[in-house]
């Protein structure tokens, strides 16, 4: 008996010095699992939304971070910038002041004249010499030296600004084809234009050519003869006319010489006179009959007034 109670009073002494035994975790009786700690929660995702990743710390998202624009892109992508192509540097923005606008002026225009270098196909001073026919290939254009006697006004820059040949052959030859022409802008025209006016032939005479609403009958059929039967001048000259009363106008005739389809709008009638009483004189170096030597059918001053006249209503559009 004594035995039984030193054993029991040694386990006793044994089981405080050991402490007491941990506890068992007890079990969840509806699944069998032991239960969720309370330092670990967990909180379930909603359907498409965007799954959290917790690591203990709180983290806030930074402005803009998640959203999306109405295009459905993300605002903090980046918006791609345009680059200039390699080897080519971006355009500058410049702020120079656009030319001054040139005064439609002779003087304007004679220095037009020399800088575009005018003067290399045309003369301004005469009247000219005749030269050999061997050296008149040389010759590159007409002389202006009496363009503001020959044309009319504003005809020369209204050409100028777009211009037109006047032959189908290369000039100073018998060559079919046509000799181009630089353009020049429309204030450059005006000015070179009032230039070429200023230049006239202090010689020839003006009112020669009666200014007549209507050509009197007898002397539109006596040159109407003259030209298109005698000569006739359309060998050599392209024209618009009609061959008789009652026919429709045609284009007909040459192109060795400049066409005259338009000429009513182009020439002045008085110097059509004077051109046809003295072709030496504008043009020596031409092909253009004398109408005073024998070889040729002689014009009387009638003769020549209602040929003017009568080319001076040719103003169709060539």
């Amino acid at each position: 008996m004594f035995e039984k109670v030193l054993l029991a009073l040694a386990l006793f002494c044994a089981a405080v010095a050991l402490g007491p035994p941990p506890m068992a975790a007890p079990l969840n009786t509806a699944a069998g699992k032991p239960p969720m700690s309370k330092a670990q929660p967990t909180v379930k995702a909603r359907p498409g939304s965007p799954e959290k990743k917790t690591d203990g710390a709180s983290k806030t998202n930074a402005p803009g971070e998640g959203k999306k624009s109405p295009s459905g892109k993300a605002l903090s992508e980046k918006v791609p910038v345009k680059k200039a192509p390699p080897g080519r540097a971006p355009p500058e923005k410049t702020s120079a002041t656009p030319p001054a606008p040139i005064p439609a002026t002779s003087e304007a225009g004679k220095k037009i004249f020399a800088d575009k270098g005018c003067g290399g196909c045309h003369a301004t001073s005469g009247p000219e010499k005749r030269i050999p026919v061997t050296e008149r290939a040389n010759i590159k254009g007409p002389s202006l030296w009496y363009a503001g006697s020959k044309f009319r006004p504003g005809y020369p820059a209204k050409w100028l600004a777009s211009p037109k040949a006047f032959r189908g052959v290369l000039h100073g030859t018998m060559k079919k084809g046509v000799t181009p022409h630089p353009g020049l802008s429309p204030d450059e025209a005006k000015a070179a234009g009032a230039y070429l006016e200023s230049l006239r032939d202090a010689e020839m005479p003006s009112g020669v050519v009666p200014s007549w609403k209507k050509i009197p009958r007898r002397v539109l059929r006596r040159a109407r003869i003259l030209f298109q039967k005698k000569q006739p001048c359309y060998a050599c000259h392209r024209v618009k006319i009609r061959k008789t009363v009652y026919r429709t106008p045609i284009k007909l005739g040459g192109f060795s010489g400049p066409h005259l389809i338009d000429a009513g709008l182009r020439l002045r009638p008085d110097f059509i006179a004077a051109f046809l009483k003295n072709p030496a004189r504008y043009n020596p170096n031409g092909r253009m009959p004398i109408y005073s030597d024998k070889a040729f059918t002689r014009l009387s001053e009638k003769d020549i007034i209602g040929l003017a006249a009568y080319i001076s209503t040719f103003k169709e559009k060539p």
